[in-house]
């Protein structure tokens, strides 16, 4: 059941494992239960036990743990779904996420994780109470996200923040709701990668990361003892996690006020609010529950006379942070600002004359924290020591790197230095509106292990070949470390069975020769040169010429050489791709190169009718089973289909009419069935439908076609 689910997920085209928004359909299930004094003590003197002989111990949370922080959760009897389906939206009450603070709950979880007896949370929050109560980046499995993490998108750094970074989207509210980007307008610090960062949240719709929700049922399989706190337990994938844990022999507690549908399952159900009731376990495992507290790790140094001040994760020196609003130097101290959420105030960091002495080559780290429910006589920051490291250099490798994330620096002379963020703009070469989905990394590290592909036979490049295990021909996929042949996951899933039992990371898809590395959740660039040659190889088998952007590097010249001999085709000049290929338009401006390349045109083109009489709607349902989201439109009779990853109906209709070109809603691609084939949004015949369709979606005209359409006028074009 577990597989099952994994395999639908997909980042960007599942339906079936994405963020869902429905109320209780049974009333009963809206019913809060409580469970008496007695009974809920004896039930956390039972739970207290069970955690001591749990060798391994994961905590599944929801919306419930954080509702005594002032959090509206959604399927209570106040909550957001529940009452948007009683017709009462304007009864929803929702604090600031913001200015919220940990509950006693949160902190319960950090006190047994110091213990041992707290092993890893699961949470389907995203108001990132877990990670500011102090739970460390790796022992969480956030699934919808956090509202103050953001992610680079080409090495995956991760950035915590003292802001909602979902305010600086570059595109508007509209189009950043419907996922079209996360793009909040940062770049990753780190040198030799400057991409652009991305919140993490997971909006309604959109699916689930991958690789998040394996480690959730990872973490669940490896669990002998799965407490869920505050959850419906209605909303799946997820909801099968703490399943997994009791289907796997371990115990399932479930505490909520509500009816869940696991409850049949679970060895213990406690009706109780989750703050009492984790308090009373603690008190039963004789730990009491701390007080929150803020925690920042305050970083400063020098460079070239300049003072700077950063700030890293307070559990680990390699996580960087943007926490830092203000610093103000003085002798022998430097007061540093913050965001102000909870009302804190500035805190002096103090400077010796031996610190100040090693700060041009070393970094001096601060631990500082703030109760801000303390009294108002009590001191408001706590200074927990400093200690120096050695910056890291060419001259001491081994030393700390400066932490330049959002750092501010303050030059001799200045006074105070406040940080201005600048406004988000869109990232250079990051094409926005192009109508793909999925930008291929240059490489990663498992394509050293992919092998020589001129050890491989010229005989056994065949992108027809069956499944291994099925026998399915199709949407096949090539192992390129092992060259064995399975179907995809839209078939019958064995080539991620493969992957699961080998550890082979990389495939080559032959529906349209994409590369996918399973480790790394990404899609690589085709002129990498471990995959260049096969990529040739494959595209020379499958449409008898050799690819248009990609030449392979030497290394694969023999190979290449005995598969162009047995097709026909003449050698391709064995050069190394450019630096960064690129598909270059109409107007010569470079667009981001894409794991599926697509033509400038195809023989079906021109047979596509004047769309002068175009009528557009990019939410119109299937004409066949009413489905609403992932759905096409055929390019000659303008009818709407779902796509393949739904019930395949615009696939039926092809087959049926001979249509040929077809539009995706979800991402405004165009696809050619004959030719087998993306194509690109500038051909003359596919612009106007391309501009139609994203002027209905986005309300204006794509960026990379205006000036494209033959046919415009000085009218304003509607949908």
């Amino acid at each position: 059941l577990k597989l099952q689910f994994l395999y639908l997920i997909d980042q960007s085209e599942s339906t079936s494992a994405t963020m869902a928004f429905t109320a209780h359909q049974d009333p009963a299930m809206l019913t809060e239960l409580r469970d008496t004094a007695d009974t809920a003590a004896e039930k956390a003197r039972q739970l207290a036990m069970w955690m001591r002989e749990a060798k391994k111990v994961c905590v599944f949370t929801g919306a419930g743990i954080s509702t005594a922080a002032g959090i509206a959760d959604y399927r209570g009897p106040n909550g957001v779904w529940t009452l948007r389906a009683q017709g009462r939206e304007d009864a929803i009450r929702s604090k600031d996420m913001m200015k919220a603070l940990p509950t006693a709950c949160h902190m319960a979880l950090v006190k047994l994780m110091e213990n041992g007896l707290l092993h890893h949370v699961i949470s389907q929050n995203v108001d990132g109470l877990h990670r500011k109560s102090g739970v460390p980046a790796g022992k969480i499995s956030e699934l919808h996200g956090n509202t103050h993490l953001e992610r680079c998108a080409t090495c995956h750094r991760e950035y915590l923040r003292d802001i909602d970074v979902t305010k600086n989207v570059l595109l508007d509210a509209a189009t950043f709701s419907q996922g079209k980007s996360h793009l909040t307008g940062r770049r990753c610090a780190v040198a030799s990668c400057n991409g652009p960062l991305e919140d993490t949240i997971v909006h309604f719709g959109e699916g689930l990361p991958v690789n998040i929700v394996t480690q959730g049922f990872e973490q669940s399989d490896a669990s002998d003892l799965h407490i869920v706190l505050g959850s419906s337990l209605t909303v799946a994938p997820a909801c099968k996690m703490p399943q997994a844990t009791k289907e796997n022999g371990g115990r399932l507690v479930i505490v909520n006020l509500q009816k869940t549908p696991l409850d049949p399952l679970a060895d213990m159900k406690v009706h109780a609010k989750c703050d009492d009731f984790l308090t009373t376990v603690l008190r039963e495992l004789d730990l009491v529950v701390p007080a929150f507290a803020l925690k920042r790790r305050l970083c400063v140094w020098r460079s070239g006379g300049d003072l700077n001040v950063s700030s890293v994760d307070a559990a680990d020196d390699d996580e960087p942070t943007m926490l830092v609003k203000s610093i103000t130097p003085a002798a022998g101290k430097v007061t540093v600002g913050f965001e102000g959420h909870y009302g804190e105030p500035d805190v002096d960091l103090p400077l010796s004359v031996e610190v100040e002495a090693k700060l041009d080559d070393s970094i001096a780290l601060f631990d500082v924290s703030y109760r801000p429910d303390a009294s108002p006589e009590a001191e408001a920051w706590q200074t927990h020591g400093c200690r120096v490291v050695a910056m890291k250099s060419a001259g001491t490798p081994e030393g700390m790197a400066p932490p330049r994330a959002e750092m501010i620096t303050c030059r001799p002379g200045n006074k105070r230095v406040v940080l201005q963020p600048a406004a988000p703009a869109p990232p250079k070469n990051y094409n926005l509106g192009g109508g793909f989905n999925v930008t291929p990394l240059e490489t990663c590290p498992h394509c050293d292990d992919v092998p020589q592909a001129a050890a491989a036979a010229a005989d056994g490049v065949d992108p027809a070949a069956p499944c291994t295990t099925c026998g399915h021909v199709g949407e096949n996929m090539l192992c390129l470390i092992c060259n064995e042949v399975h179907c995809g996951r839209h078939v019958e899933g064995h080539m991620v069975k493969h992957h699961e039992a080998t550890g082979h990371p990389l495939v080559m898809g032959f529906s349209d020769l994409s590369c996918w590395c399973f480790a790394c959740d990404s899609y690589i660039d085709a002129a990498n040169p471990r995959l260049s040659a096969y990529y040739t190889a494959y595209h020379v088998a499958k449409f008898g010429e050799v690819p248009p952007y990609v030449t392979p590097q030497s290394r694969g010249a023999a190979f290449v050489a005995r598969v162009c001999a047995k097709y026909g085709v003449s050698t391709p000049a064995l050069t190394a791709p450019p630096a960064a290929p690129a598909v270059v338009d109409d107007d010569d401006e470079p667009m981001e190169m894409f794991s599926v390349y697509p033509a400038p045109s195809c023989p079906h083109t021109p047979s596509l009718p004047n769309p002068s009489s175009l009528s557009v709607d990019p939410r119109a349902p299937c004409g066949a089973c009413g489905n609403v989201g992932e759905n096409m439109m055929c390019l000659t009779c303008q009818k709407v289909f779902c796509g393949r990853h739904v019930k395949e109906h615009m696939l039926e209709h092809h087959d049926e009419t001979g249509h040929p070109i077809v539009c995706g809603f979800k991402d405004l691609s165009f696809w050619c069935y004959p030719c087998e084939t993306y194509l690109l949004p500038t051909n003359p015949s596919v612009a106007p439908y391309h501009a139609a369709l994203y002027v209905a979606k986005f309300g204006e005209l794509p960026p990379n076609v205006r000036g494209q359409i033959t046919e415009a006028s000085d009218d304003k074009p509607s949908s």
